[in-house]
């Protein structure tokens, strides 16, 4: 039995310092704290978060997240991606059925067409199948599952009650046949439980059956504290014969929870073999976040793309100083919207082909080649537009 603590918030949009290039969003938000899911390894548990109460049972509403939600996006004088998916909650974990809060906010989105990111564990989301697609058209959506496990078999035991694997594997299926963009997170894959010869071979074909743009690995951290406590008795109760070698891992108690890097090093190795060999991206592509930004923040997400994808080539010298250049523009030109309120990203795309056009632009990239494959992106974007 739950236990819902109503919440009334003054600011529901959040922004960020920087841009995500990871998961390619501008702002956040969530409509809820703690989760009903009860994933044992949540990095919410965690002290850090200060979610009070019982992580699993005491749900924090914030029932007005729609309302100001429309308030924020009133006043906001930039535009991009808004991702909804914290470490703290799943939006559509079991009371949305009752709430209805993803359904408003949705609405509001559609109303002042902003492009979304949802990262679920949830089938519930099919409930918004019509607003999501809705807003697809007028804006752009992207889905991402949370997919670790090949089958139910360990999930029940550590995710207890979020979705099935099939139930998530079809909804990416139903919302891809909208149109939409779906992807995966691939994160934790759990240490032995997971990360074996059989399972995560399992895993990754998965994967590669979905056809989905993108899959985003990572591995399990598990923060000192209740983060850690919680997991290890999973372990010493259903695993005790992986528990000595999770106490190695994560001997040191680092802050962030990772483990130690002997153990880290070649888990990526396994895994960037695996999406190698299927020919996976590991990063959210272009097409994906094109038109979802301002013309002067898809080169920067493309520029620092570029720098992922070829990182294990031997000579990117001339690649990573475009970058920087650019970077170091791009950064004091956003600042601009900071120090006058009348500036909008409207007035930063005007200048910003002012400053194509005269040639400036091109003297940061300082590369012929990278500029006229960068010149190609931005007229593409235009006729998009």
């Amino acid at each position: 039995m739950i236990r819902k603590h109503y919440k009334e918030v003054k600011k529901v949009l959040r922004k960020g310092s920087h841009l995500d290039t990871y998961f390619v969003s501008k702002y956040s938000f969530s409509p809820y704290m703690a989760c009903q899911h009860g994933c044992k390894y949540c990095d919410g548990r965690a002290e850090c978060y200060y979610v009070e109460g019982d992580f699993e049972k005491d749900i924090v509403v914030r029932r007005n997240t729609a309302e100001q939600l429309d308030q924020d996006l009133a006043k906001e004088r930039d535009w991009g991606v808004i991702l909804v998916g914290s470490g703290i909650s799943d939006a559509y974990q079991p009371c949305e059925l009752d709430e209805k809060i993803m359904t408003e906010t949705l609405k509001v989105l559609i109303k002042y067409r902003y492009p979304l990111f949802i990262i679920t564990k949830s089938a519930n989301i099919l409930r918004d199948l019509d607003l999501l697609t809705e807003l697809n058209q007028v804006a752009g959506v992207t889905v991402s599952s949370s997919l670790t496990f090949p089958d139910d078999t360990h999930r029940k035991i550590i995710e207890p009650n979020a979705s099935s694997i099939e139930e998530r594997v079809n909804s990416l299926k139903i919302l891809k046949d909208r149109g939409i963009a779906i992807g995966i997170t691939a994160m934790p894959i759990l240490p032995q439980i997971v990360d074996n010869a059989v399972d995560l071979e399992r895993l990754f074909d998965s994967y590669s059956s979905l056809k989905a743009s993108f899959v985003l690995p990572g591995g399990l951290t598990l923060r000192p504290g209740k983060n850690k406590t919680i997991f290890m008795n999973i372990l010493k109760e259903n695993y005790p014969q992986y528990l000595e070698i999770y106490e190695k891992m994560y001997s040191r108690d680092f802050t962030s929870g990772s483990p130690l890097r002997e153990f880290s090093n070649p888990f990526y190795a396994r895994v960037y073999q695996q999406m190698e060999k299927r020919g996976l991206n590991d990063s959210i592509p272009y097409q994906i976040y094109k038109d979802r930004f301002p013309i002067y923040e898809v080169v920067y997400i493309y520029l620092k793309h570029l720098k992922h994808r070829y990182r294990n080539h031997q000579d990117i010298r001339r690649l990573l100083e475009s970058y920087q250049r650019y970077k170091d523009w791009y950064l004091d030109f956003k600042n601009k919207m900071s120090i006058s309120k009348k500036i909008t990203y409207h007035t930063l795309e005007e200048e910003f082909f002012f400053l194509l056009e005269t040639g400036v632009i091109e003297q940061f990239i300082d590369n012929s080649t990278l500029y006229e494959h960068i010149l190609g992106r931005i007229k593409e974007i235009e006729r998009i537009r």
